[in-house]
C-alpha cells in the first residue's frame, strides 16, 4: 500500500561551520523548499541573512513558510507548520552573487568599473 504525499517543507541554511543544538552561529544564507511526497514543487528565492540578529533570522524562516503556505496549503495547515527538516550547506555553495563570501565583484572596485 503506497503512503498517500505529504506536504513538507525543507529549510537551507548556508553556515560557516555545521551548527550543534544551541549555537549562535551565524547564518549567511537561507532558502526554503516545498515538496509534496518524493517531489519537489516550490524553492523560495535564496537570500543573504549575515548582520541580522537570530531573531529577524528566525522570523524571516517563519515568513517563508507562511507564504509557502499562502501559495500551496490549500487551506490544510498540515505540513507548514514547521520545517520538516534543516539542511546545513557550506557557504561556499551559497548560490547568491553578488555574494561578499565569493567576493567575485571586489574585481571590479579597484578598477572602478561595474557589472
Amino acid at each position: 500500500m503506497p503512503i498517500p504525499p505529504v506536504p513538507f517543507v525543507v529549510l537551507h541554511t548556508y553556515v560557516e561551520k555545521p551548527r550543534q543544538p544551541n549555537d549562535e552561529i551565524v547564518i549567511h544564507a537561507l532558502c526554503a523548499e516545498m515538496w509534496v511526497g518524493s517531489e519537489p514543487i516550490a524553492l523560495t528565492q535564496p537570500q543573504h541573512t549575515f548582520g541580522l540578529p537570530p531573531r529577524l533570522v528566525k522570523e524571516y524562516a517563519r515568513q517563508l513558510l507562511e507564504a509557502l503556505y499562502q501559495q500551496y496549503g490549500n487551506g490544510r495547515r498540515s505540513g507548514f507548520e514547521r520545517f520538516a527538516r534543516e539542511e546545513q550547506h557550506a557557504i561556499a555553495q551559497c548560490p547568491i552573487r553578488p555574494c561578499s563570501y565569493h567576493a567575485e565583484h571586489l574585481q571590479f572596485v579597484g578598477t572602478g568599473r561595474s557589472g
